[in-house]
């Protein structure tokens, strides 16, 4: 989940950014009270508007529906374009391209923990 203070980078407004993942995952936008999670169904290329550069991709959920916990990793890219997910060893490696869906032109990208204030 992105804190509050980082939402809103003029980087994102008015587009939406190409995701994929090779299994069902959710992938978290928003802040830390108020996100929304994505369903990303398996091999379904969907369009998602990102409110900023960091968005979570949720590693383990709890809980029933209205009152989930989610275990999230962090991750930014570096602009409007492709996200790719893929879970390999049992977790999931992010990619990311700025202008092509062409594999030589995807970037690993790495995880933060979040901090809470």
């Amino acid at each position: 989940m992105v804190l509050s203070a980082e939402v809103g980078d003029k980087a994102f407004t008015g587009g939406k950014t190409h995701v994929t993942s090779d299994r069902n995952v959710f992938l978290i936008t928003g802040g830390i009270h108020n996100f929304k999670s994505i369903l990303l169904k398996a091999d379904e290329d969907k369009r998602i508007k990102l409110r900023s550069k960091k968005f979570g991709v949720a590693q383990d959920i709890t809980g029933m529906s209205g009152q989930r916990v989610y275990t999230v990793k962090i991750y930014e890219a570096d602009g409007k374009g492709y996200i790719s997910l893929n879970l390999e060893n049992g977790e999931y490696k992010v990619y990311f391209s700025l202008r092509t869906m062409k594999k030589e032109n995807w970037s690993q990208l790495g995880w933060r923990p979040m901090m809470r204030r």
